[in-house]
Parts: C-alpha cells; sequence; structure tokens
C-alpha cells in the first residue's frame, strides 16, 4: 500500500516501533489490552499507551510451546489470546514496564495470572507489572458507580507509578487528543460506510490500528493525509460486507475477502470501526468524565445481555450500507461461539444475507478452502440481488 497510506502502513506493521524508541529514551511503557481502557488518562499521566496484539508470522508450534509452561486451559484455547500471550513470553514485548488488563472476556482477564507465572518460570526475565481494571458487565446505578470508581483507582494508580498526582490540565490535554484522532476515524468511517465507499475494509483497519501505535500528532498528520487523498477516489466496485464475530489485529481476512471482489465497509470488532466510537463529555471534572465514559462504553462486546448485543451489531450492520454480512469466528472464542449464532439469525430475519465461519484458526495461513466457501457465498449473494 503505497501512497499517503504508507506511513500508517508502516506504523501498523511496525507496532512495537515507537513505544520501544520512547522507551529507550527513558519513557515509561503501559501495555494493555483491549479497546475500553482509556489511553487518554495514560497519555495525560506521561506514559506511552502500547496495544498488545498477536503476531501472524509465528507459527501454532511455536505459540503453542510459549503458552504450555502457563497452561494453556488458562486461556480457554482462544487462539487470539494465545497469540497475544506469546509475544510476552517471547520477551520480544521487554519494553513494557505496565500492564494494564480489563475485566473483559475470561481469556483476557487470565493474563493477569499468567503473567505472574511467566515471572516465576523465567527468573529475571522482564515482566511488566500487572494491573487489573475491574468493570462489571450488569447496566444499573449500583454497577455504573462501581465502574466510576474503578476508573478513579487506575487514575489513582497511574499517579503512584509516576509519582506526583495526575492534573487536570494534563487530562484536558490527553482528552483532546484522543478527540482528535477518533474524529479523523469517524471521517475513515464516513467514507466506508455508504453505497459509494471509497476506503477498503483493509485500508481502514491499518488507520484504526495505526492510531494505537503512532505518537498523536503524526497519527493525525499522517490521517489527514490519507482522507484528503481517499476524497478524491472514486467509488469502490464490489459487494459491500459486513464483518462480523472475532476480534481481528490484523488484516488477513480482510485481505481475503476483498481479493474476492468484495468491500468490507464496516464490521464489529475490538480492531475496526468502535475505534471512533463515544468521545468523552465536556460538561463535567475531566476525571469524571472519562469515568463516565469507561462505564458506557462495552466490555469488549460484552453488552450485560445477549439481546443487547445483538442489537448492537444489527444496528451497526443496518447503518452501514452493507449488502451481507460474513461472522468469523476464531477458535477458542467462547464469547463469540456464544453470542454470533443469535446475530446470524436476527439479521437472516430481516433478510440480509449471512454467511457464518466457524473455528477459524487465528492465522489463516492456507486459506483456500475458506475463500472456496467465501467466494460461493459472495457468488449466491449477486445472483441472487
Amino acid at each position: 500500500m503505497a501512497g499517503a497510506l504508507a506511513p500508517l502502513v508502516e506504523a501498523y506493521q511496525d507496532r512495537a516501533g515507537h513505544a520501544r524508541e520512547a522507551h529507550a529514551r527513558g519513557a515509561r511503557v503501559v501495555g494493555y489490552l483491549c479497546d475500553n481502557v482509556p489511553v487518554e488518562l495514560i497519555r495525560a499521566a506521561g506514559f506511552i499507551p502500547y496495544r498488545l496484539s498477536g503476531d501472524t508470522k509465528r507459527s501454532r508450534e511455536e505459540i503453542a510451546d510459549l503458552v504450555t509452561p502457563v497452561h494453556a486451559r488458562r486461556f480457554a484455547g482462544n487462539e487470539f489470546v494465545e497469540a497475544i500471550y506469546a509475544t510476552l513470553a517471547s520477551g520480544e514485548l521487554d519494553f513494557l514496564d505496565y500492564l494494564v488488563v480489563p475485566h473483559n472476556r475470561k481469556a483476557v482477564l487470565a493474563m493477569l495470572q499468567s503473567i505472574e507465572l511467566l515471572r516465576a518460570a523465567k527468573p529475571g526475565f522482564r515482566v511488566p507489572e500487572g494491573y487489573c481494571l475491574d468493570r462489571s458487565y450488569a447496566r444499573n446505578f449500583l454497577t455504573s458507580g462501581f465502574n466510576q470508581a474503578s476508573l478513579h483507582r487506575f487514575a489513582a494508580a497511574l499517579g503512584k507509578w509516576r509519582g506526583p498526582p495526575i492534573t487536570d490540565d494534563e487530562l484536558r490535554q490527553g482528552i483532546a487528543e484522543g478527540a482528535r484522532c477518533r474524529s479523523l476515524l469517524r471521517e475513515v468511517n464516513a467514507l466506508r460506510t455508504s453505497e459509494a465507499p471509497r476506503i477498503t475494509g483493509s485500508e481502514a483497519l491499518h488507520v484504526y490500528g495505526a492510531s494505537h501505535f503512532m505518537a498523536p500528532a503524526k497519527f493525525e498528520k499522517a490521517a489527514s493525509a490519507f482522507l484528503e487523498e481517499a476524497r478524491a477516489r472514486g467509488v469502490l466496485p464490489g459487494l459491500r460486507i459486513y464483518v462480523g464475530g472475532s476480534p481481528l489485529d490484523h488484516p488477513q481476512f480482510y485481505e481475503l475477502v476483498e481479493s474476492l471482489g468484495a468491500v468490507v465497509v464496516a464490521e464489529d470488532q475490538c480492531w475496526g470501526a468502535r475505534c471512533a466510537d463515544l468521545d468523552v463529555a465536556a460538561d463535567c471534572a475531566p476525571l469524571d468524565a472519562l469515568a463516565r465514559r469507561f462505564d458506557r462504553q462495552p466490555a469488549c462486546s460484552l453488552l450485560g445481555s445477549l439481546d443487547a448485543v445483538t442489537d448492537a451489531v444489527v444496528a451497526r450492520m443496518t447503518a452501514s450500507g452493507a449488502e451481507a454480512a460474513i461472522f468469523t469466528v476464531t477458535r477458542g472464542d467462547l464469547a463469540q461461539m456464544w453470542e454470533t449464532p443469535s446475530q446470524v439469525d436476527a439479521l437472516r430475519a430481516r433478510g440480509i444475507p449471512c454467511l457464518h465461519l466457524g473455528r477459524q484458526p487465528y492465522n489463516l495461513g492456507d486459506t483456500s478452502k475458506v475463500a472456496d466457501e467465501i467466494a460461493a457465498f459472495l457468488s449466491e449473494v449477486r445472483n441472487n440481488g
């Protein structure tokens, strides 16, 4: 991918580059998982945030060798979580000082105990200090208070790590940076989710991902240049597809779908369009505003009830301009094994064609079989359209 997208692709591919360089200069790095950890708060405290992800260049056998010493059952065989843990166990994330693990999926939460087992198993191995960002999935005034108090405790922990407490001015600056980045990501969404898309899903994934791995000012400059270029494009041809299911921290699946003559215009996964959701309100103290957003933000795809999750997926899909949906569920992703059938049923009840791909490998590897399934589905949708 060339042109204005190039610096965003570079950051997406060299994910650790910015954090590692900053750490070498003396900055401290706070690693985190999932999309509901408030990076504005981490930046306000003077730390470099780094979102953990897997690595498709690592074989399944190598991942198994790295995971086995901490007992693979802790991750319930969830391949994308195991891939993330493997990056820690390999030692390649030795620039992390802290690791924030939100109370989302159980396999994600297991990362906290696993890093302690790693510390015990490898004396002298550099393992980050873990922190659990707790929250409740339920929705009522009691759990809202608990969630907001949890975010305040996280702010206090960050202040303890750095020394002095975080000031309101620092928080406002971090919030403003985050708002500018989300505004750009919403522009990316707008150039995808319509009957006239000008950005491919693969390109969009690189932009969303780069927002996690670049310094905010550099991301703003690069994303603005890419958007200017994209606005001048013609409409992209191809069947418009919505992607649901498991988190995808790499572009393999999107590239496969789009190589078969489709355009991915939207998704419901935490490395995609959701990165642009939920600004921070300006009608109260900045830490309170961050706490309120933390309470409103889903814990991964979890919204308190299966019906609420399904309704959210249906709303996002129907607003996207997509003509059909493909759901891909990674092996071991118990949450999506439970949620996805209801989402597929709800969309089919509305006359929306759906393909449900279950138990897919994290690293697609040989795509011939799944490519045939997707191609047959796309052909059927075109013929029936």
